[in-house]
This record gives C-alpha cells, structure tokens and sequence, in this order.
C-alpha cells in the first residue's frame, strides 16, 4: 500500500463498503472516472479502471469505447458476465488481464491476482 501511495499520490478516496480495502484515485473533475486498487494485508490485488476513461488504452491498443468483435478468430481470452458487465479475461501466470467491456464497446481495463474475481 505504501509503493502506491508513493507512485499515485496522497489523493485518494478509501471505499467505507468495499471488501476488501479498496482505494480510488479520481479525475478531479468530481465524476466517478479514475481508478481503483484493492489490497489484502496490504498487498495490492486488483487495479482496474473506474468509469470509462475516455483516452485510456491498453498496451496493445485497444481503446475505452472501442467496439470489440467478440466472434473475431484474434479476440481470444475468457469471457465472463458479471453485474452489468463482461469481461475478457487472459490468464499469464502471476497476473490476469482483463478488458471490461458494456455491450460490444470497451468499458475499461483490470489486472488482477489469479486468485482474485475479475467482477469488480
């Protein structure tokens, strides 16, 4: 918790229901977009993407509110529905990553543990 803290900054809002600790680090226009990062023991679990994040891509790409092609050969990964959401998921070792997607557009992105959900 205290690397993040160094990396991100002091500005963040500690979520009251969320289990477990869970911080978001919001745009300072006052709406929900930014990011979130959960901990267990301190250990950051989970960062994902708050809102959609208009700007925000991933390495390889794929854009916030781009359409995805889920039948496309290349889309590969796990598919997942969640409350309100799906998400494609690609398992590599250590880590997962995940495109958050509403609909057929790119909603926003997650890495988490393998050991973690990727329903936010």
């Amino acid at each position: 918790a205290e690397t993040v803290r160094k990396r991100w900054g002091q500005h963040f809002v500690v979520c009251k229901t969320c289990e477990p600790m869970t911080w978001f680090y919001l745009y300072s226009t006052g709406d929900p977009v930014g990011a979130g990062v959960k901990f267990r023991r301190g250990v950051v679990t989970a960062v994902f993407t708050l809102g959609m994040p208009l700007g925000w891509r991933s390495a390889t790409g794929v854009r916030v509110g781009q359409l995805l092609d889920a039948n496309a050969p290349s889309s590969g990964g796990r598919w997942k529905s969640c409350a309100g959401f799906s998400v494609r998921s690609h398992p590599t070792g250590r880590s997962v990553t995940s495109i958050l997607t509403l609909g057929a557009a790119v909603y926003g992105f997650s890495l988490t543990r393998p050991s973690e959900s990727v329903c936010h």
